[in-house]
C-alpha cells in the first residue's frame, strides 16, 4: 500500500510538471498526417480512406492513424486533445517502466536488496523517464504518438519476457511458446512504428546483461530465428530495394557524412539526457552542421573511440547495469540513427533507448547508494542529496520546457533564438507572427530565409498567401516569381501554403481577392517544370481544383491525367472521372472509373473506394446528372 502510494505522489507530480505543455499548437508534419482526419459527419468511410491513405510509414502505421481518429472532432482547431492523449500514453508507459525496472532489478540483486528499497528504486526510474526533458519532443508533438504507441508495446513485450525469465530458470516449450507470443505482441508495435521491430534485439540486450549469468541459457536457434532475424531481415530488404544507398540522393548528406555525424549525435544525446538545459533541448535540429561535423577528425575521431570503449566496457558484463544501460541505448538507435538515410537529428529518437539507460542508473545508482549508506552514513547521505538534486533539476528543466511547449509565441521565440540555423525554427517564428495578425512581420522573417537559407518555394507560396491578408506585402513581379518557381529548391511548405490559397478563394466572398485564380495556375506550372519537385501528384490535383471552380472540366480533367499512371491513386482518377462527367465527356469518365477499380486492392480497400466509384458511375450515366457548384478535394 504504501508503494502505491509513493507511485501515486510521483506520477501525480509529474503530470503536475508536464501539464502546461498541452496547452501548444500543432508542429511539423502534424500537418500532413492529422490532415486528412475526417469531419464529423463523413462517416466511416471516410475514416477508412484516412486509414488507407497514411501518408508516412511502410508498415502505414494504422494503429497510430486509429488512435488520431479519436480525437478527429477537435482537428484542426484543438491540439489539447491529441496531446492530453498523448500525455496519458506517456504515463502508462513510465509506469511500464517501473515494471520492467522491478523485474530485471529483482534478478540482478539477487534478494540482497529488500522487497520495498526495489519497489521505491523502480517507482523513482519510471518517474525520471517520464520527466526525463529530452522527451518532452515525443510527448508534446502529436505526431509522435506513433512513437508513444509503438514504445507501449515493446515494453509489454519486454516485461512479459523479464517475467517469464525471472519465474523459470530452464525453459520447456511452454515458456518459449508463451515468451514468442509476448515478442510477437512488440514487433505488432510497428502498425504504430517502425522502431518497434527493435524489440527482439533490445530482449537479447536484456538477455545478455541481465539473465545470462543467472539463468540457464536459452536456445541459440530461438534467439536467432525470433530476435535477430526480423531486424536482419528488414535492413536486407531495406537495402535490396535500395532504400538505404540509393536515398541518399534526396540528402544533402552523404552516407559516410551521415555516419560520421552520427557519432557525434548519439554522444550528444547522452550529454542532453545526463545534464540537459532548457537551451540545448529543441525539437528544431535540422540546422545541423554535419559537413562541418564530419570534417572535424579529431572530434569525430573522438566520438568513434568513445563509442567502441563504451561498447567494450558493457560486452565485458563487469558490471550488468553497465552493460545493460549502455547495449539498450546504443542498440536502440541501430534503425534510426546509422545507415538509413533519415534525417540526422530527432531528439524523439531517444525515447525508447533511455528506457535501458534510465532503469541502469537508478538500479546501479540505487546499490552504491545502499552500500555507501551502511559502510559511511555519512558519505551516503550526501550522495543521496546529490542525486535528488540532480533529479530535481531534470524536473525543473522540465518543468520549464513544458511552460515553453504550451505558449505558440515562447515556443517560437525559443525555436529562433536556439536554433538559429534552422530553416524550420525560422518558419515557425513566421508561422506564428501569421497566426497573431502581423503579416509584415511575417514577410520579413521569409525574405530573412531567402537571404540565410536559399531560395525556396515554400517561402513565396508563403508570401502569396500573406498577399491574401494584405495587399502590401511585398513579392516580386510575376516574371520573376515564375522563375523563382521553376528554379527554387524543394520544400515540404510549398504545397500547404498554396492549397490554404485555394481554400481561401473558393470561400463565399473570395478571402484572397488579391492574389488571383490565374496567378495561382500560373504558380503551380511553374513548379510542375521545377525539376526539384519530382513527386507532382499534388500539384496536378490542386490545379484541377483551382479549373474545377471555375467551371473549366476538361482542363481540370487533364490535369489529373497528366500524372503519371504509376504513382496515380485511386482517388485521383475517380476525381478525374468527374470532372469529364461533368463536361458530358462519358466514356472518358467511365474509362477512368475502369482504371480506378484495376488499382482497387485489399479488403478495406474495396470496402472504401468500390461504393463511392460506384456512386460516381450512377451519377454520370444518369439522364438527369447535372453538374455540381464544387468539387470537394479527394
Amino acid at each position: 500500500m504504501k508503494l502505491l502510494l509513493v507511485g501515486l505522489a510521483l506520477f501525480s507530480t509529474a503530470l503536475l510538471v508536464l501539464w502546461p505543455g498541452l496547452y501548444g499548437g500543432f508542429y511539423l508534419d502534424d500537418f500532413p498526417n492529422l490532415s486528412g482526419l475526417p469531419g464529423p459527419d463523413e462517416g466511416y468511410l471516410a475514416s477508412l480512406n484516412y486509414l488507407l491513405d497514411s501518408p508516412v510509414g511502410g508498415s502505414g502505421r494504422p494503429i497510430a492513424y486509429v488512435s488520431f481518429l479519436l480525437q478527429a472532432d477537435s482537428w484542426p482547431g484543438q491540439p489539447f486533445p491529441f496531446k492530453l492523449v498523448n500525455l496519458l500514453i506517456h504515463l502508462v508507459n513510465g509506469a511500464l517502466v517501473s515494471v520492467l525496472a522491478y523485474l530485471i532489478g529483482k534478478t540482478a540483486f539477487s534478494g540482497k536488496v529488500s522487497p520495498a528499497s526495489l519497489g521505491i528504486l523502480s517507482l523513482s526510474a519510471g518517474f525520471i523517464w517520464v520527466i526525463l526533458p529530452l522527451n518532452l519532443s515525443t510527448v508534446f508533438y502529436v505526431v509522435q504518438r506513433m512513437t508513444l504507441l509503438s514504445t507501449s508495446m515493446t515494453l509489454v513485450a519486454l516485461i512479459g519476457f523479464s517475467y517469464l525469465r525471472g519465474q523459470h530458470d530452464a525453459w520447456a516449450r511452454r515458456e518459449y511458446l508463451i515468451a514468442t507470443c509476448m515478442i510477437g505482441i512488440g514487433y505488432l508495435g510497428v502498425f504504430a512504428k517502425e522502431t518497434a521491430i527493435l524489440t527482439g534485439v533490445l530482449v537479447l540486450t536484456i538477455e545478455y546483461a541481465v539473465f545470462s549469468r543467472a539463468k540457464a541459457t536459452l536456445s541459440q536457434a530461438w534467439k536467432l530465428v525470433i530476435l535477430i532475424l526480423p531486424l536482419a531481415l528488414v535492413f536486407g530488404y531495406l537495402l535490396l530495394a535500395g532504400k538505404i544507398l540509393g536515398g541518399y540522393s534526396y540528402r544533402a548528406f552523404s552516407f559516410p557524412e551521415r555516419l560520421l555525424s552520427e557519432s557525434v549525435i548519439v554522444l550528444d544525446y547522452l550529454g542532453k539526457i545526463f545534464v540537459p538545459t532548457n537551451a540545448r533541448v529543441n525539437l528544431y535540429n535540422d540546422g545541423y552542421p554535419f559537413q562541418e561535423v564530419a570534417g572535424n577528425f579529431l572530434l569525430v575521431g573522438f566520438s568513434i573511440l568513445a563509442l567502441v570503449g563504451l561498447v567494450v566496457v558493457a560486452l565485458s558484463r563487469k558490471n550488468r547495469f553497465l552493460s545493460l544501460g549502455i547495449l539498450f541505448f546504443l542498440v536502440g538507435h541501430v534503425l534510426e540513427s546509422t545507415v538509413i538515410p533519415l534525417e540526422l537529428y530527432f531528439e524523439h529518437r531517444n525515447y525508447l533507448p533511455t528506457v535501458g539507460l534510465i532503469i541502469a542508473l537508478v538500479l546501479g545508482l540505487g546499490r552504491w547508494l545502499l552500500r555507501l549508506r551502511q559502510s559511511n552514513r555519512l558519505k551516503g547521505t550526501l550522495a543521496l542529496i546529490l542525486v535528488i538534486s540532480w533529479i530535481g533539476w531534470l524536473g525543473v528543466v522540465s518543468a520549464i520546457e513544458s511552460r515553453v511547449w504550451g505558449d505558440p509565441r515562447a515556443f517560437s521565440v525559443a525555436a529562433f533564438t536556439e536554433r538559429p540555423g534552422s530553416l524550420r525554427a525560422r518558419q515557425e517564428i513566421g508561422s506564428y507572427l501569421m497566426g497573431v495578425g502581423d503579416y509584415m512581420g511575417a514577410a520579413n522573417v521569409l525574405y530573412s530565409i531567402d537571404s540565410e537559407f536559399g531560395v525556396f518555394a515554400g517561402t513565396y507560396s508563403q508570401l502569396l498567401m500573406l498577399k491574401c491578408y494584405r495587399a502590401d506585402v511585398p513579392i516580386p513581379d510575376q516574371e520573376e516569381l515564375i522563375s523563382i518557381f521553376e528554379k527554387a529548391e524543394y520544400d515540404l511548405g510549398t504545397g500547404p501554403a498554396l492549397q490554404n490559397i485555394w481554400r481561401m478563394k473558393r470561400s463565399k466572398d473570395d478571402q484572397c481577392q488579391n492574389v488571383s485564380s490565374t496567378t495561382l495556375i500560373t504558380v503551380i506550372d511553374a513548379l510542375l517544370r521545377n525539376p526539384a519537385y519530382k513527386y507532382r501528384n499534388n500539384l496536378h490535383v490542386l490545379k484541377s481544383l483551382v479549373l474545377a471552380d471555375q467551371g473549366q472540366w476538361i482542363p481540370a480533367g487533364k490535369s489529373i491525367d497528366q500524372i503519371r499512371r504509376d504513382r496515380v491513386t485511386v482517388d485521383e482518377l475517380v476525381l478525374g472521372a468527374r470532372y469529364y462527367g461533368h463536361a458530358g465527356e462519358t466514356d472518358k469518365a467511365l474509362e477512368l472509373l475502369v482504371e480506378a477499380e484495376t488499382l482497387i486492392s485489399g479488403f478495406l480497400s474495396r470496402i472504401v473506394h468500390q461504393e463511392n466509384i460506384k456512386r460516381v458511375r450512377a451519377r454520370i450515366t444518369s439522364e438527369e446528372s447535372t453538374p455540381l457548384n464544387r468539387v470537394p478535394a479527394p
